[in-house]
């Protein structure tokens, strides 16, 4: 109510307003009317009239006093409202505002007020006299209310909770729980004038529900009518259809639930035999309930109402008013042109009475007798062939009762031919006639469709997407059943489009469905119903005939040919078989059978054959011609325009290559090119239409030079160079530049342009510096490009021709790079990072980058046979003594002179400091030997082991060569043979020609555990305590021993810790916020300082104590609040710092000569205060950096205990000005600020000593732990860290696994990217290149690869093996990504932008933007790639989801339309399932492949949100604006987890659709809405106090809020973060989830805890029993039984206990549940168990045995096979690097060995008999035939006699005939070398490395042993065994050394094919070439077996491994190696 008077004199309101308006308040009183307003009308003209002096009381502010309450404001002030006036128009708004704010409080109150009413009358619904109708009337009101409101959706909701009721009290009276109210509803149906929509509300209706006189239809309708309203008023008209059906299920069903049968039955009115007395009351029923006829229909004799009356009375009747209507029908869609319609409902009409449909199923019916088949077959025919007057007039009968179509087949099988091509069609059709049948025609009628754009298809492209080959097999039908609708084929929808032909604007769009008919319910027939197929068609008709044939019963094979003339789709829509005038029609031909005919224009296509064409050099560009159905003639050219900056280049001996459309390759041809100078003619070869033509040309892009500015300068070439330069990007990227190239095309009187891009591959930046009077330009020259140049003229030239201009080079004679040198070093075996002390593996890698070149001719060039290499010496020093090179640190190595030839040198290091310590330098130096005729060669490793050389490292300083000296003698011996041997030399590389890439590298060095310098003991692990604190931790108490820990929160609410048992044993509140927290050094006491006061308390003892803490004193001397504290190491003494900058050194006992007093002297709050050690020395450090060193007079042990006594005088002296507190105190001890000198006589003092200003602190001698959002452990005496943690500065938004599980992936807005270790929860790598907030994260498939979006506008990709950031991705404009996805092949890089809507795709092999596809209204959301298919689902704020096809040019597959904007998409590991979640709180679910939502979760309600410090509504409704932002996939894909703007993770069932738990991720009240109501102690008259900006000062009112902001407002200096879940992913392994909260990152797993979980337990089943059965060897029950029970370490105990080889039987025996139970327990058993190959041996044999089962269920056991793969592959990785460092042990242990045991020779070439050593315990020979398996010695072999005989001990000299080879095989052909001959020694002496001597030289006394090692040679070279076979001739050396051997009875060991010679010469002798027989290709040189036998020795039989001893000659030590 408002009132309303005009401002008078006060007076006025005195006597008579003031009392109107007492009167009017009482009138709305009695009314209960409690909203009311007052408005005050001033005017300007009375203020003007009176002046005052004095201020006075106005009418306003008494209205207020007298009726106005301070929480109601109900009064207003207008003023002057007829002017227009600015304080007018104020005035306005603030009534304005004033009626509003009043009405919404008025409607909020009496709402809330209606809404209790009802929610109490609902409660009493099981009381007795409840009604249901005035209960439906009182929500009905607040529906009205909604609806008045406009709020539609909440009106709908009333009604919908009413149907919801009232349905669910009618189910519930059918199950025999009724209410007595429902008795009014059972009433029989008399009437129902159905349902009635025009009206908005039936008030009829309306007054029989009120009066609870209507019926259960009445209620309904009346219901369904208003539902239906407000769905029209909500514009969703389409839910009326959907609701009406619903509406009639449910009314059926409730009718019969409420017994009424009367409707229920009306299907089947009259019985066949005719009306009974229930037909007639059914009857009676109907015609009753029809209700009234219409009055203007009542005086009629035919009125529709009385027909129908009359239609229900009996049968025939019925059948009568049928039949009148169906012919009335045909009648009125003939004479309105609906031919289609008439035909249609004469064929109901027709299937009425005509029996031909009956017939035709009865002859086909295979289960009657032939003779019946026949006789209703032949009524079928005789019928057919009567003759009618109108031949047009023909009965159409469906195919299937007459005959099957089986199968078609094209011909060409993929059904694709151009214009004027030849298809054939063949069909195999089954008659079901017993009796062939004359079938006057077979017609196929065809659709034609022509797609926009279709001729530019070709074959290819049309061949793509055909999935038959050519043969389409038809489903069996069954006859008489149509197509469910489940059946129907999908609908095909297409989209068009189209365009002006002028300027291309778009016209119109739509959507096409191509295959309507085989959807509608009345199809459209256009071809086949229209005209019957009778009829003789047009020619131009499509429909394919075939006439006069006879149909045999069985399959018949009938053929159409076809000849292509107009291209497009043609569409086999129905088949139509002909007899007589009988018509057999297949209406659909299904599934859906097309053929293509194309045209196609001719094309020409030019594309380089590289990715990026580069300017400056030759390269190959592919021409291809496309034909189309153009015919090449001969004399076709294409004449190619020539330009000067890019000449075309050919060779004479280019071809054409002619393909067919199908791609098979016809025929070849020389291409015939001729040029001139504008014009490059290429003559084509000749070809037919519909073929491809391709070859290949070179073009090279000249770049012009730069010419210098002029004035006179083209202005095109203005232009063109300024186009150039926007097309550069930045310095990294080359620039391009277009060359366009015209080609005049034979087929076109147009000429074609093709634009070639040509990238600059170089960028040139030049500086001028000045030194002096000199000046000095640099020319930078980087190369951008992915080749390797080589830079081969560099001068300068001066171009303007100045005389005084003189150029001077001052580079190097060469600056090209010879050689890279790499290093790398490796941690200790098994350990994660080096350490100090300890050895670590230093790797070197000296590559050679060029070929020979001119500088490397000198005299380290070593050539042999055109095969060069040089000398080089590399050493490996470290100048900063940080490491110690173990062993040698240099050595000399001989370097192939080739590309790429790479030498690796492996050391070992120790490093000395922890830390992130530089690598040691290595330096490459050339290894120049001193050539002297008198000098002898010597070997290299001589120099290495004195490392006496001396190296020319500076060549300005080489002035006197004589001058270099060495630093020793070299290769001294004890004869002194030579000394004064002159010395190699070594010559540093010029600048440039050395690169070490490791220059600048550091690695992270940690301290050892036994570093006495260090006491910090770093594991590189942390642990997450399972407790938590109401609020943040302020400040943490460590004891000494490490057991305990106090954890203390803002308030002051303490936790006692046990650290061992990771418990909380003790509670306690200190009432105020306590700011820091010690121990005493020995534990037995800690301080706690609050305010300005320190406690002192007794610590928790091993003895159990039932307060955990006895406040012992507490101490008083600050002023201002304290900061710090210290203890003395023998816990006598602490002190304690203040913010009122002094300092205070207390007791913890009585000392007599201590008093406690300030220390000042600083100028800034106390940060830190030290004891110095066993001292009572103090350190002090203020905030302004500023450092006081006290020093004391007393040591600690002067310190003295006070007596009892007086120590009880001095606290009953004690000043105490204290007020009492409430909370207990203990002993009070009180300190003075400056007390006088007597009382500090014969005390303690303390002096200040020095005070300086100080820029690094260290805290403890060992170590520093810092904040700063970083934790850094220093070791101070190296200024290193060994252990830095640093978190995102800002909250973390994204997260990502590894595929394996083990790493983790992070991006927070303070742009970095971190990568955390799940095991260790340590992050071991952080990624800062993006310079704004990261939006995403994620992994590739190969797990080493992470990629990130930022805000910035780049996507990047890190390296987890490098560390670095290798590629990066941009878009073509700036644009801030907001989400990242890459496909499951790691290749394709997606990115959705949140301000261009459009999703950027690029290459992740080549960093190339592939394409931008665009189509999102809204800003991108979300993106997800399928991991099975490569398909992308972009989720966008325009309410949509759309999946990108991205092998379909990245087309647009489907659009998902949602009702909400959409924040987040995933797919299921699978990729069958998608799931969404909208902004409405929704979770859907969708097939993607059909489009269809499978499910959906509401989970709105789930999240919880709770209510902020300065929300004006409550939590409930603040969480309807809620929505899950984030969401996943559990590994197997059952369940989804999702968060978002809530303290809770909620994990749902996808199957069920149900929320199967609630993750609450914090506790932490220090968030902000993380309560659910509003602490009212924070209220006040005021407001909240989160209103009250603390430490504000003098500012006034509140900050203003800053615009925009999300994530809390940073304008109050109090900021609370708010609570929230940004990101969350569950891992591959299943058994662990993380998500990125406000709190940090969590993770989830279902490893940490011990659990009983037992799984179908029994009573018998007990650890004794399983001990029992495991003792009697039944070990699969045991491990059943075991699984049974589930304990983890019983379970181990079992599996351990069988052995090994009965694992095999153990694992075949297991049931599959157990199976699966083993695979996850073996998982997780790797984890931590050291039997390595037993539980791999169970892995094996299980995978084995049972793969074939675990395949079908892949699905579910995927999580485990991860887990168990992680576990396998992490143990693998160990194991690697162990046997890795075990064989570089091996071969360095052999090594040695062998260099002890071997002799140096003294010739390279030669080795003389009487110059061999025999050192050795054995000394053998042995003899080679050469070098190569055909022609010589097989070297493998060789090499492993040596290899073998080198293990043993022995000594081996080698030898070989001086002859020539028999010939030369060209080993890489196998064939014989022509006119090429060489000898046998040389070739040998390739394995030998030279040391070798002639078989002439050998002698038997002086070895112990001879070996002919095998290969071809043995029977070429040694023999003529190859050519001669058994008469073959062995030579003269090799006769000699066998006969001599077997003489002296001395082993001779014969290889592969070498026992020929043997049994040729020492006849008897018993020998091996293996088997006899080939057996299958295993044995290829059997035959030799049988020529040994005729060669008269005996042959046996033996296996590869086996060496044979000749028993025969066991004398003789005879034998052979097979």
């Amino acid at each position: 109510m408002i009132h309303h008077f005009s401002s008078q004199d006060t007076e006025v309101y005195k006597t008579t307003v003031k009392d109107d308006i007492t009167k009017w308040q009482n009138v709305l009183k009695a009314h209960s009317s409690v909203d009311w307003l007052i408005v005050v009308v001033e005017s300007d003209a009375k203020k003007k009239n009176k002046t005052n002096i004095l201020p006075r009381t106005s009418i306003v502010d008494k209205i207020r006093n007298d009726f106005c309450n301070k929480q109601s404001d109900r009064c207003v002030v207008l003023s002057d409202p007829l002017k227009d006036s600015s304080r007018s128009q104020e005035s306005w708004n603030a009534f304005l505002t004033k009626l509003r704010t009043l009405l919404l409080m008025s409607f909020t109150k009496n709402l809330g007020k209606f809404e209790d009413d009802m929610r109490t009358l609902r409660e009493k619904r099981t009381e007795p006299g409840w009604s249901f109708c005035e209960y439906f009337m009182v929500q009905e009101e607040l529906a009205f209310v909604f609806e008045m409101l406009q709020q539609f959706e909440d009106a709908l909701v009333q009604y919908d909770e009413l149907d919801a009721l009232f349905s669910q009290y009618v189910v519930n009276f059918g199950a025999g729980d009724g209410a007595k109210w429902l008795t009014f509803f059972c009433q029989p149906v008399r009437s129902w004038n159905g349902l009635i929509l025009r009206k908005p509300i039936d008030m009829e209706k309306r007054e029989l529900i009120q009066n609870q006189e209507a019926t259960l239809l009445d209620l309904r309708s009346y219901l369904f009518s208003r539902q239906c309203t407000l769905l029209i008023f909500l514009q969703r008209p389409w839910e009326v259809s959907q609701r009406a059906l619903e509406l009639l299920h449910n009314c059926v069903q409730e009718l019969k639930l409420l017994e009424l049968k009367s409707l229920g039955y009306l299907c089947g009115l009259v019985s066949e035999k005719g009306p009974n007395s229930e037909d007639l009351n059914r009857t009676v029923d109907l015609l009753a309930g029809l209700g009234a006829e219409r009055p203007e229909t009542a005086n009629a004799s035919q009125s529709p109402y009385k027909k129908l009356k009359e239609a229900l009375s009996s049968v025939e009747a019925f059948e009568k008013h049928y039949l009148d209507l169906s012919h009335a029908t045909i009648e009125m869609y003939t004479n309105i042109g609906r031919i289609r319609s008439a035909k249609l409902v004469g064929k109901d009409l027709a299937e009425f009475y005509i029996y031909l449909q009956t017939s035709s199923l009865l002859a086909g019916d295979n289960h009657l007798t032939e003779d019946e088949r026949k006789s209703f077959c032949q009524e079928i025919l005789d019928f057919a062939n009567q003759q009618v007057e109108n031949q047009g007039q023909k009965v159409i009968l469906p195919m299937h009762s007459f005959a099957q179509l089986k199968t078609l087949h094209f011909d060409p099988p993929n059904a694709v031919v151009h214009v004027g091509g030849k298809l054939s069609i063949e069909l195999t059709l089954l008659s079901q006639m017993p009796i062939p049948v004359q079938v006057d025609q077979i017609a196929i009628h065809v659709h034609f469709s022509i797609e926009k754009n279709s001729y530019r298809k070709t074959a290819e492209w049309l061949t793509k997407h055909k999935t038959s080959n050519g043969v389409i097999s038809f489903p069996n039908e069954i006859a008489g059943l149509p197509l469910s609708r489940n059946n129907l084929p999908a609908l095909e929808l297409y989209e068009m489009y189209e365009r002006s032909p002028s300027d291309n604007s778009l016209n119109t769009a739509g959507i096409i469905c191509k295959n309507v008919h085989m959807l509608l319910r009345r199809q459209e027939s256009s071809s086949s119903l229209d005209m019957p197929s009778g009829v003789t068609l047009e020619d131009g008709a499509h429909v394919l005939k075939c006439s006069n044939l006879i149909l045999q019963p069985g399959d018949n094979k009938i053929t159409f040919n076809i000849q292509a003339k107009e291209p497009g789709t043609y569409t086999l829509r129905q088949l139509c078989t002909s007899v007589g005038k009988v018509q057999f029609v297949l209406l659909h031909i299904y599934p859906i059978v097309q053929y293509d005919v194309y045209s196609q224009e001719p094309q020409l296509k030019v594309e380089p054959m590289t990715d990026s064409l580069l300017a400056g050099i030759p390269q190959k560009v592919k021409f291809t011609v496309t034909t189309g159905h153009y015919t090449m003639k001969s004399g076709d050219t294409l004449q190619l325009s020539n330009a000067d900056a890019m000449p075309i280049l050919y060779h004479p001996e280019s071809k054409a290559v002619i393909y067919s459309n199908t791609r098979e390759k016809i025929s070849e041809s020389s291409l015939r090119i001729q040029s001139s100078e504008k014009i490059t003619s290429i003559s084509l070869p000749v070809a037919p239409a519909y073929h491809v033509i391709e070859f290949e040309l070179e073009v090279m892009y000249l770049p012009s030079a730069t010419e210098p500015a002029v004035e006179k300068e083209n202005t095109v070439n203005k232009e063109n160079h300024r186009k150039n330069k926007e097309k550069q990007k930045q310095d990294n990227c080359m620039a391009t530049v277009d060359q366009k190239v015209t080609i005049d095309c034979p087929w076109s009187i147009y000429s074609t342009i093709i634009a070639l891009t040509f990238c600059i591959p170089f960028n040139a930046k030049h500086s001028l510096l000045s030194a002096g009077k000199r000046k000095y330009v640099q020319v930078c020259v980087q190369n951008l490009s992915e080749l390797c140049f080589q830079l081969s003229d560099y001068s300068l030239k001066n171009s303007a021709d100045c005389t005084d201009l003189q150029l001077v080079p001052l580079n190097p004679a060469s600056q090209q790079t010879l050689y890279h040198v790499k290093s790398e070093i490796f941690p200790p075996l098994g350990a994660e990072y080096c350490k100090t002390g300890s050895l670590c593996s230093l790797e070197v890698s000296i590559t050679r980058l060029v070929d020979l070149s001119e500088v490397d001719r000198d005299e380290a060039l070593t050539e042999s046979d055109g095969y060069c290499t040089t000398k080089l010496m590399y050493e490996v020093v470290d100048n900063s003594s940080n490491w110690a090179v173990c062993g040698k640190s240099s050595g000399v190595i001989s370097m192939p002179v080739a590309p790429r030839a790479t030498h690796k040198v492996h050391m070992e290091v120790m490093p000395l400091f922890a830390g992130n310590l530089p690598f040691p330098d290595v330096r490459l130096f050339k290894y120049l030997p001193h050539h002297s005729a008198h000098s002898m060669q010597l070997d290299a490793d001589s120099w290495i082991e004195n490392d006496n050389l001396s190296v020319d490292k500076n060549v300005d300083d080489q002035a006197d060569s004589s001058s270099i000296r060495s630093r020793g003698s070299l290769h001294s011996t004890a004869s002194g043979e030579h000394k004064g041997l002159p010395m190699p030399r070594l010559q540093s590389f010029s600048p440039g020609q050395v690169f070490n890439s490791s220059t600048g590298m550091q690695i992270l060095v940690i301290p050892s555990k036994d570093d006495h310098v260090l006491e910090v003991n770093v594991t590189n692990k942390c642990e997450t305590f399972p407790l938590a604190t109401r609020l943040n931790i302020v400040c943490v108490g460590l004891s000494p021993d490490g057991s305990l820990a106090i954890l203390i929160d803002e308030e002051g609410a303490a936790l006692l810790v046990s650290l061992i048992g990771k418990c909380v044993i003790h509670q306690f509140y200190f009432h105020k916020p306590v700011h820091s927290v010690k121990f005493s050094p020995d534990g037995k006491k800690f301080v706690v300082t609050k305010d300005n006061l320190a406690y002192l308390y007794h610590a928790p003892g091993k003895k159990r104590e039932f307060n955990a803490f006895v406040l012992d004193k507490t101490y008083y001397g600050p002023y201002d609040e304290t900061t710090c504290i210290d203890w003395t190491d023998d816990s006598k003494c602490f002190a304690v710092g203040s913010k009122d900058m002094s300092t205070w050194v207390f007791g913890a006992e009585r000392w007599a000569n201590l008093i406690y007093y300030s220390l000042g002297g600083h100028k800034d709050v106390i940060v830190a205060c030290f004891f110095e050690e066993n001292s009572l020395d103090l350190y002090t450090i203020s905030q302004d950096a500023a450092l006081c060193v006290w020093q004391c007079d007393t040591e600690l042990d002067g310190l003295k205990p006070m007596p009892p006594k007086d120590a009880a005088k001095e606290e009953n002296a004690g000043e105490n000005d204290e007020e009492l507190l409430e909370e207990p105190k203990g002993e009070e001890i009180h300190g003075k600020a400056n007390p006088s000198e007597q009382e500090t006589r014969n005390k303690v003092k303390y002096s200040r000593v020095a005070k300086v200003i100080v820029f690094l602190i260290l805290v403890s001698p060992s170590a520093v732990v810092t904040g700063l959002g970083q934790l850094l452990v220093w070791e101070w005496q190296s200024e290193s860290y060994v252990l830095k943690q640093q978190g995102h500065f800002n909250s973390m938004v994204s997260l990502a696994y590894s595929p394996d599980g083990q790493y983790i992936a992070t991006g927070g807005e303070d742009g970095k990217v971190k990568v955390w270790n799940t095991s260790s929860s340590f992050c071991f790598v952080t990624f800062t290149e993006h310079t704004s907030g990261v939006t995403a994260v994620t992994f590739t498939s190969t797990g080493y690869v992470v990629l990130s979006a930022s805000l910035d506008g780049t996507v990047r990709a890190f390296d987890l093996h490098r560390y670095r950031n290798f590629r990066t991705f941009t878009s073509p404009r700036p644009s801030q990504f907001s989400c990242l996805a890459v496909d499951s092949s790691g290749e394709i890089v997606s990115a959705g932008s949140q301000d261009s809507f459009e999703i950027f795709i690029w290459s992740m092999q080549s960093g190339r933007l592939l394409d931008v596809l665009a189509g999102h209204e809204g800003p991108i959301s979300s993106l997800s790639f399928n991991p099975m298919k490569c398909v992308l689902a972009s989720a966008s704020w325009d309410k949509t989801v759309k999946l990108w096809d991205m092998l379909d040019s990245w087309r647009t597959k489907e659009t998902l339309i949602m009702n909400s904007d959409v924040l987040v998409v995933a797919f299921r590991p699978d990729g069958k399932e998608l799931a969404v979640a909208a902004l409405d709180g929704q979770i859907t679910f969708w097939d993607h492949e059909n489009a269809v939502q499978t499910g959906s979760i509401e989970g709105r309600h789930d999240l919880q949100m709770g209510r902020k410090e300065l929300d004006k509504i409550t939590a409930k409704q603040a969480a309807k604006g809620k929505s899950f932002t984030t969401l996943c996939y559990s590994a197997d894909g059952q369940s989804v987890l999702a968060g978002g703007l809530s303290k809770f993770v909620c994990i749902y069932n996808v199957k069920e659709q149900i929320l199967m738990k609630k993750f609450e991720i914090s506790c932490n009240y220090s968030l902000d809405a993380m309560e659910e109501y509003l602490d009212r102690r924070k209220m006040t008259e005021f407001g909240s106090l989160a209103l009250i900006d603390e430490g504000g000062g003098g500012d006034d009112g509140v900050a203003i809020p800053l615009p925009g902001v999300k994530r809390g407002d940073m304008s109050y200096r109090h900021f609370k973060p708010e609570i929230r879940v940004t990101c969350v992913r569950f891992s591959p392994t299943g058994r662990s989830w993380a998500a990125t909260t406000t709190e940090g990152l969590l993770i989830y797993s279902l490893d940490s805890g011990l659990i009983f979980d037992p799984f179908e337990l029994d009573v018998d089943v007990t650890p004794s029993n399983i001990h029992k059965t495991l003792r009697q060897k039944e070990y699969t029950m045991a491990i059943i039984m075991a699984f049974k029970l589930n304990e983890k370490k019983l379970i181990q105990e079992v599996i351990e206990a069988v052995p090994s080889s009965e694992v095999d039987v153990v694992c075949s025996s297991l049931p599959d549940l157990y199976v699966e139970k083993l695979l996850e327990f073996l998982a997780s058993a790797f984890e931590t168990s050291c039997h390595l190959e037993f539980y791999l041996i169970w892995a094996h044999k299980l995978l084995m045995l049972h793969g074939q089962k675990l395949k079908t269920r892949s699905v579910k056991l995927l999580p485990v096979i991860q887990f168990l793969q992680k576990s396998i592959q992490r143990h693998f990785e160990d194991v690697s690097k162990l046997c890795e460092w075990n064989i570089y042990n091996i071969k360095y242990a052999l090594a040695i060995s062998q260099q002890r045991g071997m002799k140096r020779l003294a010739e390279e070439t030669s080795v003389d008999e009487e110059e061999l050593d025999s050192d050795s315990d054995y000394l053998m020979k042995e003899v080679l035939s050469g070098c190569g398996v055909y022609d010589g010695t097989e070297i493998h072999e060789a090499s492993a006699v040596l290899v073998h005989l080198s293990r043993g001990g022995a000594e081996v000299h080698m030898y070989a005939p001086d002859v020539p080879q028999m010939h030369v095989i060209d080993h890489s052909k196998g064939q014989p070398a022509e006119a090429e001959s060489r000898n046998v020694l040389v070739e040998s002496a390739r394995i030998a490395r030279g040391k070798i001597a002639s078989l002439a030289k050998l002698t038997t006394a002086d070895h112990d042993a001879v070996i002919f090692p095998g290969g071809f040679g043995a029977a070429k070279n040694l023999s003529t065994f190859a050519v001669d076979g058994k008469d073959c001739k062995v030579n003269r050396e090799v006769e000699r050394v066998l006969k001599d051997f077997h003489k002296a009875g001395k082993p001779i060991g014969l290889c592969c094919i070498s026992p020929v010679l043997a049994a040729k010469v020492l006849s008897g002798a018993e020998v091996t070439v293996g088997h006899e027989e080939e057996e299958g290709g295993k044995w290829p040189y059997a035959g030799t077996a049988g020529a040994i036998k005729e060669l008269g020795a005996k042959h046996c039989v033996k296996e590869v491994t086996i060496s044979f001893p000749d028993d025969f000659h066991a004398e003789r030590q005879f034998g052979n190696v097979s």
